[in-house]
C-alpha cells in the first residue's frame, strides 16, 4: 500500500451548487457559463477547520473548539452534533457548560492549522499557480488562467470537492471574478458562481454587511444608518462614505467590485517530497525492495518534473518490525531530475545498511531545489546515465560523501601550498597548464635527502636537469629560497630541491 503526505480521505461527490434567486447555479448549468472577464476567484471558506485540525479521528460526540477572546473563551467551532444542542459561534465556554454539560471541549491549536492550510496549499497549486491563504480558514485560487487545463469550471469545481476532505470541512466554495468578493460570498455561507463581471454587483448585493470584515464603530454607524444589505451600502453618496468610514473604507469597497487593484500575497510552497510503502510481511533481501524502489523513483521524478526542480541528494528510510528506522542518505555529484536511473545508487547504499530485522515499510524522502533554467526535455528516451558522473555516484554511495574529493588550486607559490581538497564540482579557480617541468605527484612535506660529497644521494647517485629557483614570502618570518631540480635516479626521475640558507638536499615529488 502507497501512501504520500497530500492524501485525505476519500470524499463523495454531490451536487455542488443549487440554484435560487440569490445568484447560485447549478452544476449542469456551470458548463454553459463563459467567463467575460480574464481574472476569475475561487475561494474554498473551511469553517470547520479548527475541529479538523485537532482532532485526527472523526467522533460521534457533539464537539466545541474555544479560543480566548477579550478575557473570556467562546466558542469559534462546532459540528452539527453541537449544534443541534442549540451551541452556536461566539458563544462563552461557561453558557455551553450549562447548556450541554457533555460537551466534548477542544481549545484551539493555530500551529495544527497553519499546517493544514499549508498542505491544502500545496495541494491547490496543482489547480493553479496562484494560492492565497487568507483568515487561516480561506484558500484563495485564480482559476481564470487554468479552466481549459481542467476542461471547465465544473469539472474543477467536482476536483476540488473530491480531493478535499469537503464534508468534513463543511466546505462552501464561491467564485467570482474579484478575490475580495469571493472571499466575502464564501465566508457568507453563498455557494455563488458569478462569472460575468458586469453581474457581480447585482448578485452579491444581498449579502448581509454584517459579514463584512469592519470594526465594531463601523458596524454600529451602519447599523444606525439602516444599511443591512450591500447593494444599501454601494449606493450611498461615496464623499460621505469617505468621510464618517474613512479612505481605507472606501478602497477595500472598490476592491470587493473591481474599480481598484488588489494584489494578492500568493503562496509559495516549500518543495518537499515524501511518499512511503508498507508492507504486510517484512522483506528480508533487497531484491525484493527493488520494485518499489522504481516505483518511488518514478513518483519523484514526475514530481520533479512538474516542479521544475531537481535534487542533489534523496534518503531512504527502512522501517523494521521494533519501530525503529534505518535512514540511508544517497548524495549526487550534481543536481539531477532523472531519478529513476537513481536505483543501482540506491541499492549500492542500502546493500551496506538493510536491517536484519525485515523491512515493514520504505520511505523516500528528498528536498528539491527550484531551478532558474529548467532543462529541455528530450523526444527520444536515453538510457545514459549522467556519462562521466557516474563513477563518482558509485563512489558516493559505495565509500560515502566524505571520503570522494576533488582538488583545487590556492594562489600560493609554495608547491606543498599550490593545492587543496575541495568538494567535486566546486566553483574553484582555473588550473594552471600542465607543465612537464613540475611532477602532479607530491609529497605532503618535502622528506630530507642524505648526501654524499655535498651532492644529493636517493638509491644511487642523481644526474641533475631543468633547474628552477622559487623564492617567496620574503615578507615573512618564514622566507622560502629554493633551487628545484630534475633528477634522474635508479628509480625513475624525481623532484629534489636544495635549501639556499642550509644547504640542505630536499626530495618533494616524483614524474
Amino acid at each position: 500500500m502507497r501512501t504520500d503526505f497530500l492524501t485525505y480521505p476519500p470524499i463523495r461527490s454531490s451536487d455542488l451548487i443549487d440554484s435560487d434567486l440569490s445568484g447560485r447555479v447549478s452544476s449542469a448549468r456551470l458548463n454553459n457559463l463563459k467567463t467575460t472577464n480574464n481574472e476569475l476567484w475561487m475561494a474554498i471558506y473551511m469553517p470547520l477547520l479548527p475541529l479538523v485540525a485537532c482532532m485526527s479521528t472523526t467522533t460521534q460526540t457533539a464537539t466545541i473548539v474555544c479560543q480566548r477572546i477579550q478575557h473570556q473563551f467562546r466558542v469559534i467551532s462546532a459540528n452539527k452534533l453541537a449544534e443541534n444542542n442549540g451551541i452556536c459561534l461566539n458563544m462563552g465556554l461557561s453558557v455551553v457548560r450549562m447548556l450541554a454539560p457533555q460537551t466534548n471541549i477542544i481549545y484551539r491549536n493555530l500551529e495544527a492549522e497553519q499546517l493544514m492550510m499549508q498542505k491544502f496549499a500545496t495541494l491547490a497549486t496543482s489547480w493553479s499557480p496562484t494560492v492565497v491563504i487568507q483568515h487561516n480558514q480561506v484558500l484563495l485560487l485564480e482559476i481564470g488562467s487554468t479552466l481549459r487545463l481542467h476542461q471547465g469550471l465544473s469539472a474543477l469545481i467536482k476536483l476540488v470537492y473530491k480531493l478535499l476532505p469537503s464534508k468534513q470541512l463543511n466546505c462552501c466554495i464561491a467564485v467570482t471574478s474579484t478575490p475580495a468578493s469571493a472571499v466575502l460570498c464564501a465566508r457568507s455561507g453563498y455557494d455563488i458562481c458569478v462569472t460575468d463581471h458586469t453581474r457581480l454587483i447585482s448578485q452579491i448585493g444581498g449579502i448581509a454587511v454584517r459579514n463584512m470584515n469592519l470594526s465594531k464603530q463601523q458596524h454600529t454607524l451602519l447599523a444606525q444608518l439602516g444599511i443591512e444589505q450591500l447593494s444599501d451600502l454601494l449606493r450611498l453618496p461615496r464623499d460621505g462614505l469617505a468621510r464618517r468610514m474613512g479612505l481605507e473604507f472606501l478602497k477595500d469597497l472598490d476592491k470587493l467590485i473591481g474599480k481598484r487593484s488588489d494584489p494578492q500575497p500568493i503562496y509559495k510552497a516549500s518543495l518537499f517530497f515524501k511518499m512511503k510503502s508498507e508492507f504486510e510481511d517484512p522483506i528480508f533481501q533487497i531484491e525484493q525492495l527493488l520494485p518499489e524502489m522504481r516505483y518511488l523513483l518514478l513518483q519523484l521524478e514526475q514530481y520533479l518534473q512538474k516542479s521544475c526542480s531537481a535534487i542533489h541528494g534523496l534518503e531512504w528510510r527502512l522501517s523494521h518490525e521494533k519501530l525503529s528506522c534505518t535512514r540511508v542518505p544517497v548524495r549526487l555529484n550534481q543536481l539531477q531530475q532523472r531519478t529513476v536511473l537513481l536505483i543501482s545508487f540506491s541499492q549500492l547504499a542500502i546493500e551496506s545498511s538493510f536491517p536484519t530485522g525485515g523491512v515493514t515499510q520504505l520511505t523516500l524522502n528528498a528536498h528539491p531545489l527550484s531551478l532558474s533554467q529548467p532543462r529541455n526535455m528530450s523526444l527520444l528516451e536515453s538510457e545514459e546515465v549522467y556519462g562521466s558522473d557516474q563513477l563518482l555516484n558509485s563512489l558516493y554511495s559505495r565509500l560515502g560523501h566524505r571520503a570522494v574529493s576533488g582538488i583545487r588550486c590556492q594562489p600560493d607559490h609554495k608547491p606543498e601550498n599550490a593545492w587543496a581538497n575541495c568538494q567535486l564540482n566546486t566553483t574553484v579557480r582555473s588550473a594552471p597548464a600542465a607543465s612537464s617541468d613540475r611532477p602532479l605527484w607530491l609529497y605532503k612535506s618535502p622528506k630530507l635527502l642524505a648526501t654524499k660529497n655535498g651532492r644529493p644521494f636517493f638509491y644511487g647517485s642523481l644526474e641533475l636537469t631543468r633547474h628552477e629557483r622559487i623564492a617567496t614570502n620574503w615578507w615573512q618570518e618564514k622566507s622560502i629560497q629554493r633551487d628545484y631540480y630534475q633528477a634522474r635516479s635508479n628509480r625513475g626521475i624525481i623532484w629534489i630541491f636544495r635549501e639556499l640558507k642550509t644547504k640542505k638536499w630536499y626530495i618533494h615529488g616524483i614524474f
